[in-house]
């Protein structure tokens, strides 16, 4: 299969903040236990529970809305166009295969809010209840010509945009 899209700093980086949330989460659960051990000078402990196990409960929750629909990699092969969508999961993956022609419906979009917005190709999936997500960053720039007959709308659009 040839490789269309990858996106190959996705799942360490998405993996690392989820240890880093694992981390939060049992720090706030150590400081928990030192407040209940303290007795009278609990204050600061029950704080630092409440700010790192809050912390952590709002990271995850940020990861999974923002990420848990992005597009690790899309293979294809051109002649039988079988193709193969690797989807991010925590420290696994899922793995969506069968005709390419199932992607459906491209879109050119910008994911995020005020700043700091990404870049996005959505796509449709039977198999796959919401979009997939495929990020344009410099990583998974430029953009291969399979994904570009693929998608040309969706692609001219990006371009349109000030795309790489």
């Amino acid at each position: 299969m040839t490789p269309i899209f990858r996106n190959r700093g996705l799942a360490t980086r998405m993996n690392i903040s989820c240890v880093v949330i694992g981390f939060a989460a049992l720090f706030g659960c150590w400081e928990l236990w030192s407040a209940y051990g303290a007795g009278q000078g609990a204050g600061t402990n029950m704080l630092f529970a409440f700010f790192f196990i809050g912390g952590a409960v709002y990271a995850g929750k940020q990861i999974r809305d923002g990420s848990l629909d992005s597009v690790v990699s899309l293979d294809a092969d051109m002649a039988t166009r079988e193709a193969s969508v690797v989807i991010w999961r925590p420290f696994s993956k899922v793995t969506l295969a069968g005709p390419l022609d199932r992607l459906t419906d491209w879109q050119f979009q910008m994911k995020g809010k005020g700043r700091v917005r990404t870049p996005i190709l959505t796509a449709h999936h039977p198999d796959y209840p919401r979009p997939l997500e495929f990020e344009l960053t410099k990583a998974t720039t430029p953009l291969s010509r399979e994904l570009k007959a693929l998608a040309p709308d969706a692609v001219a659009a990006f371009e349109r945009a000030g795309g790489h």
